[in-house]
């Protein structure tokens, strides 16, 4: 096995940023936690970055306490891969569990528990444009769910945001005002936790599966996410 593809987003020295907590609880601040507080001023969330259970309420399952990046199971971070090609959808769409579905049976795939799942959207090749943030679709709550619920752990986006581009998402609240669109398919973490992996890159050059996925984090102590050089492995030895 030897690693093959790098599928996070490389920053230099010219892109560091500076990002202070204004919060003035900062021993509690979850931005705080995720890496301004202890000293780094480049937090995790600011690039390709592992969310944990944390980040989205401050319980799971059901009512546990939620997880901090700290103590995401590492077992969850080295599994086998499955890529989800969504590259097609509307900038803003948010996918549902049958799309989800389709997609699987496209590729002629069966989820197991643990397996990590990348989804690729329009947002991957758009990385350093002015409108990355705007690009791709999201995945909402029943998509989430159709995954957590199959056991799988772990997923991940191209896209700044599991969700979809909340520049989408404001237009929908607006005409609607229903609480419910916002961070949909983070708070899906409350009913089963679960960790993603928002930002990467190169998705397009992974194939649907057939690959291992290692994306251990730093283990940022009581954070709500961690930096995380993920790559693709490959058995493949030529």
């Amino acid at each position: 096995m030897k690693f093959s593809q790098s599928i996070t987003h490389g920053h230099g020295q010219e892109t560091l940023l500076i990002v202070p907590c204004a919060c003035k609880k900062r021993k509690t601040c979850r931005t705080a936690k995720a890496g301004v507080s202890n000293g780094s001023s480049y937090p995790p969330i600011a690039t390709t970055h592992l969310d944990a259970p944390y980040h989205f309420a401050s319980t799971m399952d059901g009512g546990k306490r939620a997880i901090t990046i700290d103590e995401v199971p590492l077992e969850w971070c080295f599994q086998p891969g499955v890529k989800l090609d969504f590259r097609h959808f509307a900038d803003g769409y948010v996918a549902s569990a049958a799309d989800v579905e389709a997609e699987l049976k496209r590729i002629g795939h069966t989820l197991s528990p643990l397996e990590i799942v990348l989804v690729n959207t329009s947002a991957g090749t758009a990385y350093g444009q002015p409108d990355y943030v705007a690009k791709g679709c999201g995945m909402g709550r029943e998509a989430t769910l159709y995954l957590t619920e199959r056991g799988v752990r772990v997923t991940g986006t191209d896209g700044w945001s599991w969700d979809a581009p909340f520049v989408h998402t404001k237009e929908k609240y607006a005409a609607t005002h229903d609480p419910k669109l916002i961070w949909e398919g983070h708070r899906a973490g409350r009913e089963i936790g679960y960790c993603h992996i928002e930002k990467l890159h190169n998705l397009e050059a992974l194939p649907a599966k057939g690959f291992t996925v290692s994306c251990f984090p730093v283990k940022v102590g009581g954070g709500s996410a961690g930096w995380t050089r993920q790559s693709r492995l490959s058995s493949d030895l030529h």
